[in-house]
Parts: structure tokens; sequence; C-alpha cells
């Protein structure tokens, strides 16, 4: 990964000298944990909240379908999504839908939240947006943010989250312990609780 982003910066793209390139990495490991588990949580509880859909993603996870199973996961956070948005500070002025009778110029250093959640649910924008589909394309889901700000763990979590999530489908019998146990339980914006059964 350090070669990777060393080569980037021999590129000259931005965002990317000694500084950024450590405090990439040290937020790389106090973020992995949380947003990791808090993602194959989401993915899990809404999977067992629609029974038309968890026998199809047990096939992807018993046929190790990788590809497939990354879908089930962007596609379920995408109706059950990570975080509203991303927070940023605008770094000049700029001005939203130039040429438009809803144009609004923001200022420099005024603080912005980029509604990612509501993006993916744009219907001028996604296919019936209302529907589980499996055949969207990638840019559609917005969980990992774009372009300069995409962030840096998308392609490890690409990866572990959908196999954390294929690990626990390949379960037989898998569903949710009785009562409040089988629920979803956060504390603040993390699940911390959420008690799953299965055959022996």
């Amino acid at each position: 990964m350090i070669e990777r982003c060393l080569a980037v910066q021999d590129a000259g793209l931005p965002d990317m000298d000694d500084l950024s390139i450590r405090n990439n990495l040290i937020g790389l490991i106090i973020g992995a944990i949380p947003t990791t588990s808090k993602s194959a949580v989401l993915t899990l509880d809404y999977l067992l909240s629609h029974p038309e859909l968890l026998p199809k993603a047990q096939a992807a996870a018993r046929a190790d379908d990788a590809a497939l199973m990354a879908k089930y996961v962007l596609e379920c956070l995408r109706f059950s999504s990570f975080a509203a948005g991303i927070a940023r500070v605008c770094a000049e002025d700029y001005v939203v839908a130039r040429g438009t009778l809803w144009a609004t110029r923001i200022p420099k250093g005024r603080p912005v939240l980029a509604a990612t959640q509501s993006t993916m649910m744009d219907w001028r924008a996604l296919k019936s947006p209302k529907q589980f589909l499996l055949d969207r394309p990638d840019y559609v889901y917005m969980h990992f943010g774009y372009a300069l700000h995409t962030c840096f763990g998308y392609y490890i979590n690409l990866v572990q989250i959908p196999r954390i999530v294929k690990a626990v489908l390949k379960r037989d019998g898998l569903r949710r312990a009785a009562g409040t146990e089988g629920q979803m339980q956060s504390t603040g914006p993390f699940p911390v609780h959420m008690r799953l059964e299965f055959n022996p």
C-alpha cells in the first residue's frame, strides 16, 4: 500500500505528500474496525429483514462468487447507508447547479455535507431507485466518496466486507435470535449487538 502511495506521489498527484500518506495510513488503521463491522452488520441486518433476498445472497456466498457478493453489499448499503453524507469544507468559492433556478453560491471555508445517501436514491439519476437491483453500475454507489474524496480504504473494503458477510451467510439455518437479542442495537453511530443463530 505504501508503495502505491509513493507511486501516486511520484506522479505528482495532489494530497500525496509524506504527511498526507502518514495521516491516511493512520486513519486507515483507526477507521478500519468500526466502519468495516458497521457495514457488515448493516448488510446482514438488511438481508435478514428481506427474506426474499436472503436465500439468493446465501447462494452467492456458497458459490464463492466474490463479484456478486460485493454487489449484494453495495446494494444493501444503498438502502441501509453507513452515513448520510460526507462532511467537508469548501476549498474555494463555488456555485452549485450553476445556470439553474436553484443555483447556490457556497463561500470558501463554509462547512458542507455531500448528501451521498439521498444521491443514491435520486430517481433522476438512478433507474428504479426503490428496487433492489444487482446490475447497477459501480458509479451509482457513493458509500466510499468520489474522486479525490474517495475513502483511502476503498479497495480493502470491497474485499473484506463481502468476505465477512459471505462467511456468515454460508451458515445453514441462519436467523436472528429471538426478541431484542436478534435486533441490531447501536451506541451512537455504530452497532454494538445483533445476535444471530444457525444450525450446528
